[in-house]
């Protein structure tokens, strides 16, 4: 009996026991699945908070993005501008200084022209100075000296563009004071050159006759300060007019002229004391000038005639 209601009492007390700890379970679990739902409400929040963070940052550098670029786009305007402007500023300056005469001195000169290049004047100098000395002259007085053999002022230039003129007086050999006519100075040079086309050009004036190849050396150029006698064969400068000029680029130069028939070895007075003319021509040749053989490009050969 007693056996039977302690069995009864332990199987009672284990329902009551069962049924406590499920009572503790199912609080447990309700207690647990707050809390989960809690956490998940959190961490949908605080995705949606990241979520806000990137979008606000995203918008952020989307503005700054724009923010750039429009100071980009702003600073490229005002560089375009400046650059505008300097431009502007350039032309204004090249056509200030084309509007403008120029001047320059140098190696050739002191020269001025205008500012298109028609109008050009030029002015240098010559000055050549010659001693002699004999060692046996007999003690002749004056026979030893120190000349001055050429004293040049050149003047050249061009005007209206295709006018060129040379005019060169000659203090040397004599003072500008010289009273006598052999000692006082002359007019060397003075003539003007039409330049129709390279090939084509009509000179006037005095200059030197085309006849004579080292007499048609400058002056500034030869090795010496006077000439070889052969040179004393031919006339030197006088008046009259000629035409002349260089084909292929100087491969062919050629001279023609009249004038007024000056005797070898002279120049030319003002006026001319024959009737006759003379006629004098000149065909000079250099065929390897416009080639790449440089040994040879200087090569040349010329006939001239005098009569």
């Amino acid at each position: 009996m007693k056996l039977n209601q302690l069995l009864i009492a332990t199987f009672v007390g284990a329902q009551f026991a069962t049924a406590s700890f499920a009572a503790d379970d199912a609080a447990a679990n309700s207690t647990a699945s707050a809390e989960i739902e809690t956490l998940k409400q959190e961490i949908q929040k605080l995705g949606q908070k990241v979520s806000d963070l990137e979008n606000q940052r995203a918008t952020q550098q989307q503005s700054s993005a724009s923010a750039d670029k429009g100071q980009i786009q702003d600073l490229d305007q005002k560089i375009r501008i400046l650059e505008r402007q300097r431009e502007n500023d350039q032309d204004a300056a090249a056509a200030a200084s084309k509007s403008q005469p120029k001047i320059a001195l140098g190696a050739n000169g002191f020269g001025f022209s205008s500012a298109d290049s028609n109008f050009v004047a030029t002015i240098h100098g010559l000055i050549q100075v010659d001693t002699r000395t004999f060692s046996q002259d007999n003690k002749v007085p004056g026979n030893d000296s120190i000349l001055l053999r050429r004293a040049r002022p050149i003047i050249s230039g061009t005007v209206f563009r295709d006018f060129d003129f040379l005019f060169v007086p000659d203090f040397g050999n004599g003072t500008p004071g010289a009273t006598s006519a052999a000692s006082a100075p002359g007019i060397f040079d003075a003539y003007v050159n039409y330049r129709f086309s390279p090939w084509l050009q009509f000179q006037a004036g005095k200059f030197k006759a085309p006849v004579g190849l080292e007499q048609l050396q400058a002056d500034a150029v030869t090795s010496f300060n006077e000439r070889s006698l052969v040179t004393d064969l031919v006339p030197n400068r006088d008046l009259g007019f000629a035409l002349h000029g260089d084909i292929s680029g100087g491969v062919v130069n050629y001279w023609a002229g009249v004038f007024n028939g000056v005797g070898d070895a002279r120049n030319t007075s003002n006026i001319g004391f024959q009737n006759d003319r003379e006629f004098d021509g000149r065909l000079f040749v250099q065929p390897f000038k416009a080639t790449s053989i440089a040994a040879l490009q200087n090569f040349g050969v010329g006939v001239n005639y005098a009569v």
